[in-house]
Formats: C-alpha cells, sequence, structure tokens
C-alpha cells in the first residue's frame, strides 16, 4: 500500500524508509564533518557513494543469494526486474498491472 500519490507517483513505505535513512546519514556526516576533515562537496560525495553502495549491494544479494536460478540464465534482466518493495513483488515490462507503471505486471519470486 502507497504511503501517498502524486499523479502517477506512488510513495511506498520502502523506498520512505531508504530516503530517510539516506538523508539521515547526510545530516550525521554535516554535524561530524569537520573531526573527520571533510568539507560540504566531499560529505556530498560520500553521502552519494554510500547509497550507491546500498543500493547495488543490496540488489547484488538479492540477485546472488535469492534469484540466481533465474538471473544466472537472464543475466540481462538484473536491473529490469527490480523489486517494488520487501514483499518480493517484481515488475516487468508485460501488460496489465497498475502499481508497476503502463504496460508492467506483477511477478512472484520465490
Amino acid at each position: 500500500m502507497p504511503v501517498g500519490q502524486i499523479g502517477n507517483f506512488h510513495l511506498w513505505w520502502y523506498g520512505l524508509s531508504y530516503t530517510l535513512g539516506f538523508l539521515a546519514l547526510f545530516h550525521g556526516f554535516r554535524t561530524v564533518r569537520e573531526p573527520l576533515g571533510l568539507d560540504v562537496p566531499q560529505v556530498y560525495g560520500l553521502t552519494i557513494l554510500i547509497a550507491a553502495g546500498v543500493l547495488i549491494g543490496g540488489r547484488a544479494v538479492e540477485v546472488i543469494f535469492y534469484e540466481w536460478a533465474y538471473h544466472s540464465q537472464h543475466l540481462s534482466r538484473i536491473f529490469l526486474d527490480m523489486p517494488s518493495g520487501p514483499s518480493g513483488k517484481f515488475c516487468n515490462a508485460q501488460p496489465r498491472h497498475k502499481h508497476c507503471g503502463q504496460g508492467a505486471v506483477r511477478r512472484e519470486w520465490p
């Protein structure tokens, strides 16, 4: 269930929690940047690198440990079949699912 909606954009709890976590990380780095010897641009860069690492690393763990049987045969789909949340429901490029955007379907994964 989405937290909110603006036009066709749905805000989900899962995405909101990541966003708040990354904002808290950024605020924490800004608070302690002087003892760490960082300036503001370095704080921005470090926050973006950590956020990217969390997202890419999380996807890698998901693919390697939980979906390898499928993705080992379909490597090009690793970043196309992205989760819509922690419930294990995915969107792909076939028709008929309203929450995955125009022309997508929800698919259950083990």
